[in-house]
């Protein structure tokens, strides 16, 4: 249908501009009567995190916008980690689709009271997840505080490549060619240090095989679940 599948593929770009064209083009499809949209149901995604933290498809602020509309969500919410990079884009993006929306963020935090205690994050003792939602705009007046908030989250991602680097050489990662360009912001996670080393494997270890040993050493997994899941990109990462 009239390059549809191009436009939905362009709405993940990281150029911006190139976003709203393809959402305009859409959008003309939906005029036109070429592409239905449902009406809402009872259903609602207010935890929806873009490519500004992590997002497992390399979904934009605008393509959520469009598949939660798709979807006939009755609202839909974006939370990135640590930025509110992608509220301003999800708004108008939802807004001109006739989508309920918020925005906000999340972001952790230790609690060294709780040290030995599981709060909300499994396997992580002190470690605590808060949200913040109903932003309407990603300026606000204390910008130093979030700034520092992303600081701290890379500066923490790089503490532990530093740490990870040694046990997985030769599948060694630097985090400015490997990492930072995974995000259009330079807002990477632990999600995109997992992606740059599946990716960094493949390219040292070729060959299905050798990936397959070295990852079942260095997981301490057996060589038959690696294969299982070697071309499984979520199933090897997570």
């Amino acid at each position: 249908m009239e390059n549809r599948p191009k436009y939905e593929a362009q709405l993940n770009d990281f150029d911006p501009q190139v976003r709203r064209e393809a959402l305009d083009k859409l959008l003309d499809l939906v005029e036109r009567r070429l592409i239905a949209l449902p009406e809402p149901v009872s259903s609602v995604n207010l935890h929806s995190h873009t490519f500004y933290s992590y997002n497992g498809y390399g979904y934009s602020p605008t393509a959520f916008a469009w598949k939660a509309r798709l979807a006939g969500l009755a609202v839909a919410g974006v939370v990135d980690f640590d930025v509110l990079d992608a509220v301003d884009e999800f708004l108008e993006a939802a807004r001109r689709l006739g989508l309920k929306a918020c925005a906000g963020l999340e972001t952790r935090i230790f609690v060294p009271e709780y040290g030995d205690r599981e709060i909300n994050s499994p396997g992580e003792p002190g470690i605590s997840y808060h949200m913040g939602a109903g932003f309407t705009s990603s300026s606000v007046k204390n910008g130093g505080f979030l700034a520092g908030m992303k600081t701290a989250a890379q500066s923490r991602n790089r503490a532990i490549l530093e740490r990870v680097n040694p046990y997985l050489a030769p599948a060694e990662l630097d985090y400015e060619r490997d990492v930072l360009p995974l995000t259009p912001n330079g807002n990477a996670t632990e999600r995109h240090l997992c992606m740059a080393y599946d990716a960094r494997a493949a390219e040292v270890f070729p060959e299905d095989a050798a990936r397959a040993k070295f990852w079942a050493e260095k997981l301490k997994e057996g060589e038959d679940r690696i294969q299982g899941i070697l071309n499984d990109p979520a199933a090897l990462q997570g």
